[in-house]
């Protein structure tokens, strides 16, 4: 199908040509990239099919009820037209429910008519981890803390200490199970040490008298 040039030439100028424009009729015929579409509740998702017809065909797209989809609103439809091919676009936005199913894209001439399906269903999107809640706990029995400071730190000549303090590493452990073993900064003074350790889902602030 398309254009065809003859030319006659007997060796004496000039010679003789002919374009010839051939054209095939024939029933629309239709093919599926993806018959199987997969998409997340909320998002969206783009349907395809591609058809080949002459003379050109009607193309639409329907639902498993037959109603026609027409552009607009939630749908966007889009048909590009090449000669006797025709390819076929629908996009679903802000997918629910009830969008999941069986679609339809059709096409039709004076010679016949053919239809593609292809079946939109749900994709479960894992949902993200949540931070663990915050809570607080009163006791701790029968756990022991152990640690040193950097030797470099210093006080200041009221004998306080610096706002911050140096990184020291701190492990706890309780008599059955352990709890926390790891590397924190902490802020102290004089009589006393404030360190603030994160157990699970918890936050617990133990007090240190120097020396412990």
């Amino acid at each position: 199908m398309g254009a065809y040039l003859c030319i006659a030439s007997n060796g004496v100028p000039p010679a003789v040509s002919r374009r010839i424009t051939l054209q095939v009729n024939f029933p629309p015929m239709i093919w599926i990239p993806n018959q199987l579409v997969g998409a997340p509740l909320g998002g969206n998702v783009t349907l395809e099919c591609n058809t080949e017809a002459y003379p050109e065909s009607m193309n639409y797209w329907s639902r498993h009820n037959n109603d026609m989809i027409s552009d607009g609103g939630k749908f966007e439809v889009i048909f590009t037209v090449s000669t006797y091919k025709i390819n076929m676009v629908l996009t679903i936005r802000q997918i629910v429910h009830t969008d999941y199913g069986i679609y339809h894209c059709l096409a039709r001439n004076s010679l016949g008519n053919t239809e593609g399906t292809i079946r939109l269903y749900e994709i479960h999107v894992p949902q993200p981890i949540k931070e663990p809640s915050s809570a607080k706990i009163h006791s701790l029995n029968g756990v022991s803390a152990t640690g040193e400071t950097d030797p470099d730190y210093e006080k200041d000549q009221t004998g306080k200490s610096d706002d911050k303090s140096p990184e020291t590493s701190i492990t706890f452990t309780e008599k059955e199970d352990f709890i926390y073993s790891g590397s924190i900064y902490i802020r102290a003074t004089v009589q006393e040490v404030m360190v603030s350790v994160s157990v699970a889902i918890a936050t617990t602030y133990v007090l240190l008298r120097p020396g412990t």
